[in-house]
C-alpha cells in the first residue's frame, strides 16, 4: 500500500525525507507542509489524498475530519504530548487511530521549570532590567530589597524549598504561604488566571511564572484585547513588580525533544503499518 503522509507543522517540526523505513509492501511519499496553514479550506486542500497526517497546532476537527473530505485517512500523529488540536472521538468514530508522544518533552520541561524557579526566586528579570533601565543601583549601592518576598524577607534557597506538585484535584491560591512561587508548565486554564492577578497584586504569593495560557498565542500589554489571557493584562513594569514571569509556551522546545519527537512519529507509523 502506497502512503501519503503529510505534515502540517513542518515549520515547527520538519520530518526528515528518509526517517521512515516502512515494511513491505508500504511504501509512502512525505508532504512537509514549511508554511504555516491556518484556514480549514487551506488544511482540506491539503489532506484531500493523505492517509497518515502529522500534527502538532493545526487543529483537525469538524468538517475536516468527514470521510467526504480526507476519504483515506487512516492515522493522525500529534506530535505533541497532548491531542487537544485533535476531536478524537470523531476521529473513532470513522475508525481513524490517533496517536501522541507522551514523554518526548520531559527532560526539557523539567529543565525550564528548574530555570522559571531560580528566574523566579531570584527575582532575576526584575534585577536585569532594574540594572539597565534606572539609575538606583548607583543611588542605593544595593539592590538587594528587589530580592524579597511579599514580607519583605531575602529569598530561599533550595535547601529551604517545599515542592508541591499538584496533579488531580485543586490548590487555593490563599491557603498559600506568602513567599510561595507558582510555576505551570501543563497547560492553560489549569490555573484561574484572574485569581492568581489578583492573589499577585495582593502580595498573597511571592510570585508566579507560566509558560502556558487560557487563550494562545495571546496578547499582553498595551496588545492585549478582549479574549486573550487574563494574566497577561499586564505590562512589562508590573509584571516586575508583581514577579510574574511568563514565556510562550516554549518550555518544551529542544533538540532533544524535536529528537525524541521524531523517533516516536517513526516508532507509531512504522509500528501501525507493520500491523495493517
Amino acid at each position: 500500500m502506497h502512503h501519503k503522509i503529510v505534515a502540517l507543522d513542518a515549520w515547527n517540526v520538519p520530518i526528515p525525507p528518509s526517517l521512515l523505513q516502512l515494511p513491505r509492501p508500504h511504501t509512502y511519499e512525505l508532504v512537509n507542509l514549511t508554511t504555516q496553514v491556518s484556514s480549514t479550506e487551506a488544511i482540506q486542500n491539503a489532506l484531500q489524498d493523505a492517509t497518515i497526517v502529522a500534527t502538532t497546532v493545526t487543529p483537525l476537527k469538524g468538517s475536516t475530519l468527514a470521510a467526504s473530505v480526507t476519504p483515506k485517512l487512516q492515522l493522525i500523529v500529534a506530535i505533541a504530548t497532548g491531542t487537544d488540536c485533535i476531536d478524537t472521538d470523531l476521529a473513532a468514530a470513522r475508525g481513524i487511530k490517533v496517536v501522541n508522544c507522551p514523554n518526548a518533552n520531559t527532560e526539557t520541561v523539567t529543565n525550564h521549570v528548574l530555570a522559571m524557579y531560580f528566574a523566579s526566586r531570584r527575582h532575576l528579570v526584575q534585577l536585569h532590567n532594574t540594572v539597565l533601565e534606572t539609575d538606583e543601583w548607583t543611588k542605593t549601592f544595593a539592590l538587594t530589597s528587589v530580592l524579597n518576598d511579599p514580607t519583605g524577607s531575602p529569598p530561599m534557597t533550595c535547601r529551604d524549598e517545599t515542592v508541591g506538585i499538584v496533579g488531580y484535584g485543586a490548590i487555593e491560591l490563599q491557603a498559600m504561604p506568602r513567599h510561595a512561587l507558582l510555576i505551570n508548565v501543563s497547560r492553560g486554564g489549569i490555573v484561574d488566571e484572574t485569581a492568581l492577578l489578583e492573589a499577585l497584586r495582593a502580595g498573597s504569593i511571592g510570585g508566579a511564572a507560566t509558560d502556558v495560557f487560557l487563550q494562545e498565542p495571546s496578547g499582553a500589554g498595551n496588545f492585549w484585547r478582549e479574549g486573550d489571557s487574563p494574566l497577561l493584562k499586564v505590562d512589562a513594569a508590573e509584571a516586575g513588580r508583581l514577579n510574574l514571569l511568563v514565556t510562550p509556551h516554549v518550555a518544551w522546545c529542544s533538540t532533544t525533544t524535536f529528537h525524541n519527537y521524531l523517533q516516536a512519529f517513526k516508532r507509531h507509523v512504522e509500528d501501525w503499518c507493520a500491523k495493517n
